[in-house]
C-alpha cells in the first residue's frame, strides 16, 4: 500500500505541477501575462515584472488570518459538545490543511510563489522583482531582485571601443548570468559587452583615460568576480525537509504512530531527520570544496589613465588593455604591440 500511495502522490504532483508551474509544460507555448516582458534570450520561456506584497497582504497570511479569527469567534459562541462546535472544528482543520498546502506549493512552485507573495506590475520603474522561467532542460525558474540604476542621469552611458553602453537600465541576475531590461516595452536580454568591434576601433582604443570612465564601466559591468554563494545549514535543511518525498515519509510515520508500535515510528522519524541533516552537511561540504578550488586573484598591469598600473584581476573590466607577460611593460609598449581586449565574463 505504501508504494501505491507514493506513486499516487508523485502522479498528483506531476499533474498539479503542470498546472501551477512546478514542472515544464511540454508542448504549450508561454503566455504573456500582466507585467510580461519581451524576451531576447532563446533559453528563456517567460519573464514578468513583479512588486512584492507587504507581509500582511500575502495570500498565505491575510485570508487565513481572517478565517482563523472568524472560526475562533464562532467557537467561543458554541456550546461545548454541540453539533455546531463539531462543524467549526472540522472547518478549522480543513483551513489548517489548506494553509499548509498553500505554504508547501509556494515552496515547490515558483509561479505559485509569485502569485502568493507578489503582484504583477506593468511599469518597469515600479517593479521590485522579476519572475524568470527558462525553457525545459535549461534549469529552474526563480524570482530575482530587480536592480534599478541609482543616481544615474537619463541617457548617461560609457563608451568602449567606439560603442556607447547605457547606464540607466534595470538589471537582474539569473542563473549567475547578468541581464538588462531595455526599451519602452520592457525587453529582457543578456547584458551587452564590447565584442565584435572593428579593427580600426580596437587600434584607436587607449583604455580608460579618466577615472570617471572607469567608474562608469564598473557601474555597468561590475567586478570580475566568480562568486559561489554559501547557503546556511537551516536554509538547505528546510529545502530537504519540505521535499514531497520526505513529507510523504513523515505522513507514513504519523499513520504508523497510531498503532501500538509508536516507539518504532518515533525512532524512524528521528532517523529520517538525522539522514536529511547528513545529506545537508554533505552538500555544504561539497560547496565549500568547490569554493576552495577557485583560483585566487592575481595582479596584472592594465593600461589606465594613459599609464600602466598594477590592477587586481578581480578589478578588470571589459575594454581594459592588459600586459600578458605579467611584468610592467615599457611606457611606449602600447603603440608598438597589439592591444588585448577582454572578452565578456561567462
Amino acid at each position: 500500500p505504501t508504494i501505491f500511495w507514493g506513486l499516487g502522490l508523485v502522479g498528483f504532483r506531476v499533474r498539479v505541477g503542470a498546472w501551477v508551474g512546478i514542472g515544464p509544460r511540454i508542448g504549450e507555448p508561454p503566455t504573456m501575462a500582466a507585467g510580461g516582458m519581451q524576451l531576447a534570450d532563446p533559453a528563456l520561456a517567460e519573464a514578468r515584472l513583479l512588486v512584492q506584497r507587504p507581509a500582511w497582504s500575502r495570500l498565505d497570511v491575510a485570508p487565513f488570518a481572517l478565517l482563523y479569527i472568524s472560526l475562533h469567534s464562532v467557537l467561543l459562541q458554541c456550546e461545548p459538545g454541540s453539533w455546531r462546535e463539531t462543524q467549526a472544528l472540522v472547518v478549522y482543520g480543513v483551513a489548517l490543511l489548506l494553509h499548509l498546502l498553500t505554504v508547501l506549493f509556494a515552496r515547490w512552485s515558483v509561479r505559485v510563489r509569485a502569485m502568493v507573495g507578489y503582484v504583477p506590475c506593468a511599469v518597469l520603474e515600479a517593479a521590485s522583482h522579476a519572475l524568470v522561467c527558462p525553457k525545459p532542460n535549461f534549469g529552474r525558474g526563480a524570482i530575482v531582485r530587480l536592480e534599478h540604476a541609482a543616481e544615474v542621469a537619463a541617457g548617461e552611458s560609457v563608451e568602449v571601443l567606439g560603442r556607447a553602453f547605457p547606464l540607466d537600465e534595470a538589471r537582474l541576475t539569473f542563473q549567475s548570468a547578468r541581464y538588462e531590461v531595455t526599451g519602452a516595452e520592457p525587453t529582457l536580454r543578456r547584458l551587452a559587452y564590447p565584442e565584435g568591434a572593428e579593427v580600426a576601433a580596437v587600434r584607436a582604443w587607449e583604455g580608460f583615460a579618466d577615472p570617471a570612465a572607469w567608474q562608469r564601466a564598473l557601474r555597468r559591468w561590475g567586478r570580475n568576480v566568480c562568486d559561489i554563494p554559501a547557503p546556511e545549514f537551516l536554509e538547505l535543511f528546510l529545502e530537504q525537509a519540505t521535499a514531497p518525498f520526505f513529507l510523504f515519509q513523515v505522513l507514513c510515520v504519523v499513520l504508523w504512530s497510531l498503532d501500538d508500535y509508536w516507539v518504532y515510528s518515533v525512532f524512524t522519524l528521528f532517523m529520517l531527520v538525522v539522514f536529511e541533516a547528513t545529506v545537508t552537511m554533505n552538500r555544504l561540504s561539497a560547496l565549500s570544496t568547490l569554493r576552495d578550488m577557485r583560483r585566487p586573484a592575481s595582479v596584472v598591469y592594465a593600461y589606465r589613465l594613459r599609464r600602466w598600473l598594477p590592477v587586481s584581476s578581480e578589478d578588470l573590466l571589459p575594454g581594459d588593455i592588459i600586459s600578458v607577460g605579467g611584468e610592467k611593460p615599457h611606457p611606449q609598449a602600447l603603440s608598438l604591440s597589439l592591444s588585448l581586449t577582454l572578452s565578456p565574463k561567462p
